[in-house]
C-alpha cells in the first residue's frame, strides 16, 4: 500500500520489478478530498449564440433523440450539462461538445451565459426544476409531463407569469409531418369530430421507474402526448374524461 502522494514511487518500483506486486492500493484522506462539481471543457474562445443551453439530466432519450440534433444547430451553443454523476456528465459533455460538465444543476441556473434550460430528468423532478429555472430568469424546455401533481400547477403558472420567460413542454407529436398535414385537412370544418386515437406504447416492466407512483405512471407520463395531439387537431380542450378497460381472467397478461 502506498499513500496517494507516493504514487510515482509505486509505479517506479513496479516498472523496475523491485518488489513482487500482485496489486497496488493507493490510500488517500477522504476528508480532505475536494469534489470538483464543474469541469470546464472549452478548447476554443466563446462565441455568441442566440440560444445558449444548459441541460439538466442526460439519459438515453436525451442522448439519442435530442442532443444529436442540437449539436448540429449553428445558432445553438451547448453550454453546460448537469447530471447526478460526474462520469455521465463528462461523457455527455465530451460527446456533444458542451463547454462544461457538472454534477450541480445550480451552476446552470447561476450562469449568466445560459439563457435556456432543458429539463430532461425523471418526471417527479420536473416541477421543481421548472420553477427554479424560471425564477432564475431562464427560458425553459421540459420534457413531458410538466408536473405529476396538479397541486404544482399554480406555482408553475405564477413562476412563468412573474419571470416573463418562455416555457415549452416537449409534446412533439403535434410537430410531426403527418399530424400537421391532418391538421391542415380538417381545419375550417364546422362539424363535430369523432377521433379514435389508437396507441401501442410498448411494454414497460412493473419495476421500471416510469411505473413508480411518484413519477405518475403511464397515463400522466405517456398518455399526455395523445391528449395534447387531440387538442392540437381540434383546437379545443377536454370537457370531460372517462375510461373503460377490458378485464381478462388471464393473470399472466401484464397490465402495464
Amino acid at each position: 500500500r502506498f499513500a496517494f502522494k507516493d504514487a510515482e514511487e509505486a509505479y517506479r518500483k513496479i516498472e523496475k520489478g523491485e518488489d513482487d506486486f500482485l496489486g497496488v492500493t493507493f490510500l488517500y484522506d477522504k476528508l480532505k478530498e475536494e469534489k470538483v462539481k464543474t469541469v470546464d471543457l472549452r478548447t476554443k474562445p466563446l462565441e455568441e449564440a442566440k440560444v445558449s443551453i444548459g441541460i439538466i439530466g442526460a439519459g438515453n432519450f436525451a442522448k439519442t433523440m435530442l442532443l444529436p440534433f442540437l449539436k448540429k444547430e449553428k445558432e445553438v451553443v451547448l453550454d453546460t450539462v448537469a447530471t447526478a454523476t460526474g462520469i455521465s456528465a463528462k461523457d455527455t459533455a465530451s460527446k456533444f461538445d458542451f463547454r462544461k460538465a457538472s454534477t450541480d444543476y445550480k451552476q446552470i441556473l447561476e450562469n449568466k451565459a445560459v439563457n435556456t434550460v432543458m429539463i430532461l430528468t425523471r418526471h417527479s423532478s420536473h416541477a421543481v426544476f421548472v420553477k427554479e429555472s424560471l425564477n432564475s430568469g431562464k427560458n425553459v424546455y421540459v420534457e413531458k409531463p410538466l408536473c405529476v401533481d396538479i397541486e404544482n400547477l399554480p406555482e408553475l403558472e405564477c413562476a412563468l407569469t412573474s419571470s416573463g420567460r418562455v416555457l415549452m413542454v416537449g409534446y412533439n407529436r403535434r410537430f410531426s409531418p403527418a399530424i400537421i398535414k391532418l391538421k391542415e385537412l380538417i381545419d375550417g370544418l364546422c362539424v363535430p369530430f369523432s377521433i379514435h386515437y389508437r396507441v401501442n406504447a410498448g411494454f414497460i416492466p412493473p419495476d421500471h421507474w416510469y411505473q413508480q407512483p411518484e413519477n405518475g405512471g403511464r397515463i400522466i407520463g405517456e398518455g399526455c402526448h395523445f391528449v395534447d395531439t387531440l387538442q392540437f387537431l381540434t383546437g379545443s380542450h377536454p370537457v370531460s374524461v372517462y375510461a373503460t378497460a377490458v378485464v381478462s381472467n388471464d393473470k399472466s397478461m401484464p397490465d402495464q
